[in-house]
């Protein structure tokens, strides 16, 4: 193949470094003198060199020529080549689908087969696999008998396509941190570079990344890891298929009031001087779209928060405070990470552009609970921004809770009230220790029995007394020690534990919730049928199923773990309620298989029984044990059984 040829005649060189006629070099690689100066006089070949050149003299042959740094440049860069080559070099389907790609002409099955070294059988069987690859992404395969092969479709689904496969074949997958960075960039690895310039070898790599560098200075904010990667990438597919003829159409001419434009501006002044060629307007607004996708790091020096609506912040975290039962409202990290994320993110939406999340999936296999919940808080916002978050955004969303969730810890929901006689000292420990011990207690007030007031006790889910002031049952008080013991903290958990059936827990879920079976082919056919079941027993208003829908259509509700969270507006929800409907085969779900749907009418009140019921519902499903025994399910006792104990369903 040209690029492993072009590497071993760079190898040659370096290691003669004297005259080696052509004729010497043609039968070291096999080739004939004709493919050898062909090569010798190549651009990428040239892009290789960087700062050396290959000199020519008649009766001597070819000598490489150059500094000693920059020969050894040159030589770094080969040994980086040799380990990442298999990228695409070795894999007959990547290096067919780049060479279709990249080339302005068609390409004969004969030339493919000469140079893999494989029969035109092969070859035949690899484009097959390729024409089925591409049709998925509405792109055609032409093959031509007399001219060969070549891709045909829409532009913007061929950069897609190219965009996936540099993507799929794990050029950003770098995962030995011991490699040294990539000189001009901290984000890049020298691995990482030579993979590109392996993928891209005829572009000059370090000037593109010189206008990314320059379009972040326009913006003063650099771009995260993953999208200055992603966007080298539409930077380099941008430029191969301008210098084959082949442009986009894009009359976004909105996007002239942005400052992205202005940095998109920057790189096309810089590609159409450092490649010879013309960018048009419409590639102008391309790369604007391709900057506007990409996540800022957040600047330190600049810490204002630039959301208008941040009560709407507030609301959600809230919302999601009430799903999980952790109180995230205090961390005013969240709040202001949160905020800093959903401006940009906002934008985005706005303009109908994704970023794409690389841990999409890894986040709702692990995280499915708070992705759910994320996914059935996020409605407010949306409805007051305007917009749809789509998947990849409610994953980074879903990142934040995670990371506030960690530092809290651990989620606290049953407000507290120590009553305590013993002093500061004695009083901080009891709190130190009870909050250790029972993840759930959040001691929110420490009282003397000289303050005891029967207004404010009211407002605590329970009430821990180590004094002698509290004579009377009040079913959420319990008398402890100062020197708190073994046998009262057990005490405390037996209380959590038999809150649920106290707080009218199993009242709401033998009224609240419903479990069926079903034999249902689609998605659409589940809502519809659930849908009109809650409007017709009177939990929701009329048109929640449209509502159900409608929320489909904006963002699939998948959530992992073959499970779908579907849920409507939450205006029209008169009584909170869950449907479990277990299918008896698989159905499509957005780009997901589902066989387990929780059909949720949820409003998000500040009842303490429902938001125990929700906080556990999204415990179970995130714990991979919980969550088959909830598939287990097939009555209201069992699902009783598991949410007051987590134990194995009868």
């Amino acid at each position: 193949m040209k690029n492993e040829y072009l590497n071993c005649i760079i190898e040659i060189l370096i290691e003669r470094m004297d005259y080696i006629t052509v004729y010497c070099l043609a039968n070291k690689l096999n080739v004939s003198k004709k493919t050898v100066y062909n090569y010798l006089d190549s651009p990428e070949i040239k892009n290789l060199l960087k700062g050396c050149f290959i000199e020519k003299k008649q009766n001597k042959g070819v000598k490489l020529i150059g500094s000693d740094q920059a020969i050894l440049e040159v030589k770094r860069n080969l040994e980086l080549s040799k380990a990442t080559k298999k990228a695409f070099s070795t894999d007959n389907i990547y290096y067919i689908l780049r060479v279709l790609f990249t080339n302005k002409n068609p390409y004969t099955m004969k030339t493919f087969s000469e140079e893999l070294h494989k029969s035109q059988t092969s070859i035949s069987s690899e484009i097959n696999k390729i024409s089925i690859y591409l049709e998925k992404m509405d792109i055609n395969l032409i093959k031509k008998e007399n001219s060969g092969i070549s891709v045909c479709g829409d532009e913007s689904s061929i950069r897609e396509a190219f965009k996936e496969l540099c993507l799929n074949n794990n050029i950003f997958l770098e995962k030995d941190a011991k490699k040294m960075r990539y000189i001009h960039d901290t984000r890049m690895t020298d691995v990482l570079y030579s993979r590109i310039q392996n993928i891209f070898i005829e572009l000059n790599i370090d000037s593109i990344i010189k206008c990314i560098n320059l379009s972040e200075s326009v913006l003063n904010n650099k771009f995260t890891e993953h999208d200055f990667y992603t966007l080298l990438i539409k930077l380099c597919i941008l430029i191969s298929r301008i210098k084959i003829g082949k442009n986009i159409i894009n009359n976004n001419t909105y996007l002239k009031n942005t400052n992205e434009f202005l940095a998109a501006e920057i790189i096309l002044i810089k590609i159409e001087k450092g490649f010879k060629i013309k960018v048009s307007t419409d590639e102008l607004y391309e790369i604007t779209t391709y900057i506007l996708s990409c996540r800022n790091q957040i600047n330190n020096k600049n810490n204002d928060l630039k959301l208008k609506n941040t009560l709407f912040v507030e609301k959600f975290i809230t919302s999601i405070s009430n799903c999980l039962g952790i109180k995230f409202i205090d961390d005013k990290e969240l709040f202001k990470n949160l905020s800093l994320h959903l401006e940009p993110a906002i934008r985005r939406m706005k303009f109908g552009l994704k970023s794409d999340n690389p841990l999409l999936n890894r986040i709702k296999y692990e995280y499915t609970g708070i992705y759910s919940a994320v996914l059935t808080s996020i409605d407010e916002l949306e409805k007051e921004c305007g917009i749809s978050f789509d998947t990849n955004e409610i994953g980074y969303i879903c990142l934040h809770i995670v990371i506030s969730a960690n530092r809290i810890h651990q989620g606290r929901y049953i407000k507290t009230c120590l009553i305590c006689d013993g002093g500061i000292t004695i009083s901080k420990y009891l709190e130190s220790v009870i909050q250790k011990e029972i993840k759930e207690i959040e001691i929110t007030k420490i009282i003397t029995s000289s303050c005891i007031d029967e207004e404010t006790l009211m407002d605590f889910d329970l009430i821990l007394n180590s004094t002698n002031a509290i004579t009377d049952d009040k079913g959420n008080s319990i008398k402890i020690n100062d020197f708190i013991e073994i046998n009262e903290i057990n005490i405390i958990k037996n209380w959590i534990s038999n809150l649920f059936n106290k707080s009218k827990g199993i009242d709401f879920l033998k009224q609240n919730v419903f479990i069926f079976k079903e034999d249902i082919q689609t998605r659409d056919e589940v809502l519809n049928k659930y849908g009109r079941y809650l409007e017709n027993i009177n939990y929701v208003k009329s048109g929640y199923t449209k509502s159900l829908l409608e929320r489909e259509e904006k963002t699939p509700t998948s959530v992992g773990r073959s499970i779908a969270v579907p849920h409507g507006c939450k205006e029209l929800v008169i009584t909170q309620s869950l449907i479990i409907i277990k299918l008896k085969n698989p159905i499509i779900w957005g780009d997901q298989e589902v066989k387990l749907v929780m059909l949720l009418s949820v409003n998000f009140d500040d009842n303490q029984h429902t938001k125990y019921f929700f906080k556990r519902l999204y415990e179970i499903i995130s714990d991979e044990y919980l969550l088959n025994r909830l598939k287990e399910v097939e009555n209201l006792n069992a699902l009783e059984t598991l949410f007051e104990t987590g134990g194995v369903v009868k």
